[in-house]
């Protein structure tokens, strides 16, 4: 298995207002471009969607229990993704941010989407105030090395950024 951890540095152009914190607003409004990006059949469910295995929103937010699992009335498995947004619930005029992102495992294979759907989620704006924001940068926080955001994506897998992690 392996783990990047990952910093943007989002430049927001204008204040606003965040409440109540950024961490829920920011999950929420990348959840919602997560699911129009890749969402094909429009489901009301994923459990009952034949492209979840293979869908970055489903695998991402609804994270399938591992079928070796005996998993009684519990359906979905911790998410492979952790965000560690700043501790601030306003944004000044303008401001830049870092915003902390550790992707787990098979997560590693949805890196295009996590900053696809920030840089969507940074032009139609965030919180109530629909506050908009571009990223400046990805750095990898083993390494110190920059990514690039544009279009060329990298395999984040043949990156040094990954750390190799024992299965327990």
């Amino acid at each position: 298995m392996r783990i990047a951890a990952l910093e943007f540095r989002l430049q927001f152009q204008q204040g606003g207002d965040l409440r109540p914190w950024f961490g829920p607003v920011l999950r929420g409004g990348f959840g919602a471009i997560l699911r129009s990006l890749s969402c094909g059949l429009r489901e009301r469910s994923c459990l009952s969607c034949v492209l979840a295995p293979r869908c970055a929103y489903g695998y991402l937010f609804e994270t399938p229990m591992p079928s070796e699992i005996d998993r009684g009335t519990v359906f979905h498995a911790p998410h492979p993704f952790y965000w560690k947004p700043p501790l601030l619930d306003e944004i000044k005029d303008p401001e830049t941010v870092s915003l902390g992102l550790t992707l787990v495992g098979h997560a590693l294979e949805y890196y295009p989407y996590f900053v696809l759907g920030l840089q969507q989620l940074g032009e139609r704006g965030l919180g109530k105030d629909r506050l908009p924001f571009e990223i400046l940068s990805i750095e990898c926080k083993r390494t110190g090395a920059l990514l690039p955001s544009d279009r060329l994506l990298p395999d984040i897998h043949a990156t040094p950024c990954c750390i190799p992690l024992p299965i327990c």
